[in-house]
C-alpha cells in the first residue's frame, strides 16, 4: 500500500538496487501519478487513463488491467489477495489481485486522490468531500465516515495504535478512533496539509504548505517539534533508522532527527519534490519534477545515482527484491535495478553468480538447490516469496562461501544439512537476514578473518546446529540482532573477536548459550539486551527487562536481559503485562496499580492498555481475565 504499510513509514527491509539500470518499462495511455504496490510477484499501479494494472514484477508483462472509467491517482493497497484503490469517480474499488475481477465498489461524496490503508479488517480512505470513510475489507459494507475539515486532497489516512491519522486543507491533522470514527483530537499546524502522515516511535510526522515538517504526539496530538525544510511540503515523510526523510517544494530532499527534528542533511535534487521517499538498505529513493528518480545515501545524503524519465515524477517509489518501481507523467511505469532470475535466466545459481555484474541481484525461485556457491563480488541473493527456497547439502561442505569481498546480501533462504551454511571469509559489510539454518554439522554462519568487519546478521532462525553463529579469528565490529537461536550445541561462539554488538536475540535451550574468549563485546543496545532461557533473575517493575545482568564471563555481560523471547517481547500474549509468558496474579497486580490511568498520569503503564484505547479501565481488566492462568506455548 502507499508508503509500504498502514503507518506510512516508507521503509522496507527488502534488498534495494545500487544501480539505475532499466529492468523494464511499461507504457499506459496517460500519466502515472499513482504509486506502485508490490505483492505476490506483481506490480499494482493506477493510471490517469482510468485503469488499474497488474504487471509482472520481473518482466513488466501485463497480467491484467481493470477499467474504472476515471483517473486513478490513488495508490493501490494489496491485502488479503485483494486490491483496494480509489478513483476520481468518487468510488473505492476492490478487485481480485490474481485476476483483476471486480469484487465490490462503494461511493463517497467526491473524487478520491488519496490511497486506501487496510488494517483491522477495514479499509480507510479520504475523499475530497472532507470525510474519512471506513468500509469492511471483505464485503465493502459501509461502517462509518467522519468529516475532518473541508477537503482531503492528497493526505492519505495512516492507521496505527487503533487510530486513524489524516490531514485536511483546513490546516489540521486529525486523529480518529479506528473502530468507531470518533474524534480523538486535532491539531492546527502552519499551513494546509497535502502530505500524508507517517506514524512511528509513538509520534506522527507530517508536512505542511508552510515548508515545515511537524512532529506530534500520537496519543494526544501535542506539538513536539517542527522544522522548516524549504518550500511547500507535499511529500509524505518516511521514517527509518531514527530519522525522518522528506522532500520540499524548493527541490530538496532532507533528513531530520526523528526525536528532536534537528537537521542531519539536505540535498538539492533538481526541482519541486512531490514524490514521497522510500527507504531501503540505507538508501533514499525519491522522484522529482525535473523528471528524474534519485538515489541518495540515507546517512549522508550523498548522491548515488539518478535516472531520467520523460516527464515530472509525482509518483512515489516502492522498493522490493532488489528493484525500485515508480511511475512518471510520461505515461510510463519504470522498474530499475539489475536482476537475474534462477532458473528463468540461468539454470544454476553459480552460473548466475558468475555472469552477474557487481551489485546485481539474483532472484531465486522456490525449490531445492544442491549447489555449493562461491561469491567473490558484491551481490544480493534473494529467495522469492512463496514456498521456500532451500539450499540442501549432503552433510558436508559449505553452502555459500563469501570470500574476499564486501556488500553481499543473502535473504529469504532456508539452508540445511551442510557442514557450514554461510561462510563470510575476510569479507565486510555483508547482510545476512530473514534466513533459516538448521542441521548444520558445524556452523550456521561463520565470520572469519581480519577484514571480516561490520557484517550484520539479523532476523534469522538457527536451530539444531552444532554452532549457530561462529564469530572468530580477529573479525570485529559485527552486529548480530533479532535472531532466534534455539537448541544448538552452542548458540554463539565468539573467539578472538571483539567490539561486536549482540542484542535482541533469543537464546533458547542451547547446550551452551555462549562460548567466548576474554575479549569484550556489547551484549545489549540502549536498554535492550537478549533473551536467555537460563536467566534466573526477576523483573520487579514489570517492564519485561530483568533487574540484574546476565553474566557471560568477566568481560562480558548482558545488562538488560529480556524476560521473554524477542519475538514474543514485541508481541506478547494478551494480558501478559510483565511479558514473562504467562498471565497470572503479577499481571493482575500491575493492572490494578495502573487502573484508571491515562498517558499523562504518573501511574500510566502502556503494557496494561490491552485494548489500545489509551486508558486503563474495565475492558482491560476483562481482557486480562479471559487469559488468566494461561501460558504462552
Amino acid at each position: 500500500m502507499f508508503h509500504h504499510n498502514p503507518r506510512h513509514t516508507g521503509y522496507t527491509e527488502s534488498p534495494a538496487p545500487n544501480t539505475n539500470q532499466t529492468q523494464w518499462t511499461y507504457t499506459t495511455d496517460d500519466s502515472v501519478e499513482s504509486s506502485p504496490a508490490i505483492a505476490d510477484g506483481k506490480v499494482f499501479i493506477g493510471s490517469n487513463d482510468g485503469k488499474v494494472y497488474a504487471l509482472d514484477q520481473y518482466t513488466g508483462a501485463r497480467i491484467w488491467n481493470y477499467t474504472i472509467g476515471n483517473g486513478v491517482v490513488s495508490s493501490p493497497a494489496v491485502v488479503y489477495g485483494k486490491v483496494y484503490v480509489g478513483s476520481l469517480d468518487a468510488r473505492v474499488y476492490c478487485l481480485d489481485a490474481a485476476t483483476g475481477a471486480h469484487l465490490w465498489n462503494r461511493t463517497t461524496g467526491n473524487w478520491i486522490n488519496t490511497s486506501p490503508a487496510v488494517a483491522y479488517g477495514k479499509v480507510y480512505v479520504g475523499s475530497y468531500d472532507g470525510k474519512v470513510y471506513c468500509f469492511d475489507a471483505v464485503t465493502g459494507e459501509f461502517l462509518w465516515n467522519r468529516m475532518i475539515g473541508n477537503w482531503i486532497a492528497y493526505s492519505s489516512p495512516a492507521v496505527a495504535y487503533g487510530k486513524v491519522y489524516a490531514g485536511s486543507l483546513d490546516g489540521r491533522v486529525y486523529c480518529l478512533d479506528a473502530s468507531t470514527g470518533a474524534y480523538l483530537w486535532n491539531r492546527t499546524i502552519g499551513g494546509v496539509v497535502y502530505s500524508s502522515p507517517g506514524v512511528a516511535y509513538g509520534k506522527v510526522y507530517v508536512g505542511s504548505s508552510d515548508g515545515r515538517v511537524y512532529c506530534l504526539d500520537a496519543v494526544n496530538g501535542a506539538y513536539l517539534w517542527n522544522r522548516t525544510i524549504g518550500g511547500l511540503v507535499f511529500s509524505s515523510p518516511a521514517i527509518a533508522y531514527g530519522k525522518v526523510f522528506a522532500g520540499s517544494g524548493d527541490g530538496k530532499a532532507c533528513c531530520l532527527d526523528a526525536e528532536t527534528g534537528a537537521p542531519i542533511w539536505n540535498r538539492t535534487i533538481g526541482s519541486y519534490v512531490r514524490s514521497s521517499p522510500a527507504i531501503a538498505d540505507d538508501k533514499v529513493y525519491v522522484g522529482s519534477a525535473d523528471g528524474r528518480v534519485y538515489c541518495l545515501d540515507a546517512s549522508t545524503g550523498t548522491h548515488i545515482w539518478n535516472y531520467t524519465t520523460g516527464s515530472p515524477v509525482w509518483s512515489s517509489p516502492a522498493v522490493a527484491d532488489g528493484m525500485v518501481f515508480i511511475g512518471s507523467n510520461d505515461n510510463t511505469v519504470y522498474a530499475l535495478g539489475s536482476v537475474i532470475r534462477v532458473p528463468e535466466d540461468y539454470p544454476t545459481i553459480q552460473g548466475a553468480i558468475d555472469a552477474a555484474e557487481p551489485e546485481d541481484t539474483i532472484s531465486i525461485a522456490p525449490g531445492t538447490y544442491h549447489e555449493s556457491l562461491v561469491i567473490d563480488k558484491p551481490l544480493t541473493l534473494v529467495g522469492r516469496k512463496g514456498s521456500s527456497t532451500t539450499f540442501a547439502g549432503g552433510g558436508s561442505g559449505i553452502a555459500v562461501n563469501i570470500t574476499d569481498t564486501s556488500y553481499v546480501t543473502i535473504t529469504n533462504i532456508d539452508i540445511t544439512y551442510w557442514n557450514q551454511g554461510i561462510y563470510i571469509d575476510n569479507s565486510s559489510d555483508c547482510q545476512i537476514y530473514n534466513n533459516v539454518m538448521y542441521l548444520m554439522g558445524d556452523s550456521g554462519v561463520v565470520v572469519d578473518g581480519e577484514n571480516a568487519a561490520n557484517n550484520q546478521i539479523y532476523n534469522n532462525v538457527f536451530q539444531d546446529n552444532n554452532i549457530a553463529i561462529d564469530v572468530a579469528e580477529s573479525s570485529t565490529g559485527n552486529i548480530i540482532y533479532g535472531n532466534t537461536i534455539s537448541q544448538n550445541s552452542i548458540g554463539i561462539n565468539v573467539l578472538d573477536s571483539g567490539d561486536n554488538t549482540i542484542y535482541c536475540n533469543s537464546f533458547i535451550n542451547n547446550g551452551q548459550q555462549v562460548n567466548i574468549s576474554s575479549q569484550p563485546n556489547a551484549w545489549d543496545y540502549g536498554s535492550l539486551g537478549n533473551y536467555w532461557s537460563d536467566y534466573t533473575g526477576t523483573d520487579a517493575d514489570g517492564d519485561g527487562i530483568g533487574d540484574t545482568p546476565y553474566l557471560i564471563d568477566s568481560n562480558n555481560q548482558d545488562n538488560f536481559p529480556l524476560m521473554s523471547p524477542y519475538d514474543y517481547w514485541n508481541n506478547p500474549m494478551l494480558g501478559d503485562v510483565n511479558m514473562d509468558a504467562m498471565v497470572n496474579a503479577e499481571d493482575l497486580s500491575q493492572l490494578a496499580a495502573a487502573y484508571g490511568a491515562t498517558p499523562e498520569k504518573p501511574n500510566w503503564n502502556p503494557y496494561c492498555d490491552l485494548n489500545n484505547d489509551y486508558k486503563i479501565a474495565v475492558l482491560d481488566l476483562f481482557n486480562l481475565s479471559k487469559k488468566y492462568g494461561e501460558a504462552a506455548p
